[in-house]
């Protein structure tokens, strides 16, 4: 069974016979250079090809839009030299920086929402008396350390001082080149390796 076939359903061709072939024709076919075909222009601009332009504006290789897209890299690369599309990809590289930051200030918007959200409501368990009586002493010293670092106190953080080392080794290969005395009055220790041997 074939597969159907998605969109229009093609037209039917006519072959019309205007004369026979001759040999001069044939010759002729076989000189004369063949015009290259190309593929045709983009006639209507659909979502894939947003999305295709706006992935090739964001600097993506022509495998990595075909992928995203679910077309070919032939084919992404056969739309980079449409006009139509190329001009719809300048439109993304210049506006790219303004819907990037839209879309970083939605994402702000977003969150403080939920947070103010998240606050009123934690807000309203504190002041009912039954549901404060519920709350463990560990999530209420948890708010307490939340709100501070967010608002007085600086974020509590775990900073581990620097240790300094015991002892530090440099194995030169011998110590003929250090004078002992200089050595011990620093405070350096020195190990002879060949008298080790």
């Amino acid at each position: 069974m074939l597969p159907i076939r998605r969109g229009r359903l093609p037209t039917p061709i006519a072959f019309v016979c205007d004369r026979e072939l001759t040999q001069s024709d044939i010759i002729r076919l076989l000189t004369e250079e063949r015009k290259k075909t190309s593929m045709p222009m983009v006639q209507k601009l659909t979502i894939a090809h947003h999305t295709a332009a706006r992935l090739v504006a964001e600097g993506f290789s022509d495998i990595d839009v075909g992928i995203q897209c679910g077309r070919t890299a032939v084919r992404i690369r056969q739309l980079r030299d449409d006009p139509s599309f190329m001009e719809l990809v300048a439109y993304y590289l210049e506006n790219r920086t303004d819907a990037e930051l839209e879309a970083g200030a939605r994402l702000r918007t977003t969150l403080t929402d939920i947070a103010q959200l998240s606050a009123v409501e934690i807000r309203a368990r504190l002041e009912d008396e039954a549901k404060m009586k519920e709350i463990p002493v560990s999530e209420l010293r948890q708010l307490v350390a939340t709100g501070a670092d967010r608002t007085v106190a600086p974020p509590k953080t775990a900073v581990s001082a620097p240790t300094q080392p015991a002892s530090i080794t440099f194995n030169i290969g011998g110590a003929a080149g250090i004078k002992l005395k200089d050595a011990v009055q620093v405070g350096i220790k020195i190990i002879d390796n060949e008298s080790q041997k």
